[in-house]
């Protein structure tokens, strides 16, 4: 069983010059550290996420990839790898950590951290990572 995968639904437009880099980081950390990047493209972004979350399984088969973390990441958002070590190194009981966009609005913020720990409950953490569009979160498997 892999530690970690990294799900990367790619859209339309690739990966981004700006993000390039860290993906080859990402790739080097992964062979270091029983990990591993799923990506997909040339489907539309439900699909791809469907796709991935199911270790390309679909509907036939629903279970998600083999790996005791699972790391959602967008192919926009930039981040580094010290911010996945952070969230990695988060106490293990935690079965559901986030982190959000530097420019979230802090209304949506609050809206969001609001329903992780009192709708999920208290085994949650959430962090700032990145800075892109959309939440990026992992979850124990």
């Amino acid at each position: 069983m892999l530690n970690c995968v990294f799900l990367i639904p790619i859209d339309h437009r690739g990966i981004q010059g700006q993000c390039f880099e860290q993906y080859l980081e990402l790739q080097t950390w992964c062979n270091k550290n029983n990990s591993a990047i799923f990506s997909c493209n040339g489907l539309f972004l439900n699909f791809a996420r469907n796709y991935l979350a199911t270790g390309g399984g679909g509907f036939a088969d629903t279970s998600p990839p083999e790996a005791e973390w699972l790391f959602w990441i967008d192919s926009d958002v930039k981040f580094n790898i010290e911010q996945i070590e952070h969230m990695l190194s988060i106490a293990p009981d935690k079965k559901f950590v986030t982190g959000y966009p530097y420019e979230l609005i802090i209304d949506h913020y609050k809206a969001f951290k609001d329903y992780i720990l009192n709708d999920i409950g208290r085994n949650s953490v959430i962090n700032n990572l990145g800075a892109g569009h959309e939440y990026n979160c992992f979850s124990k498997v």
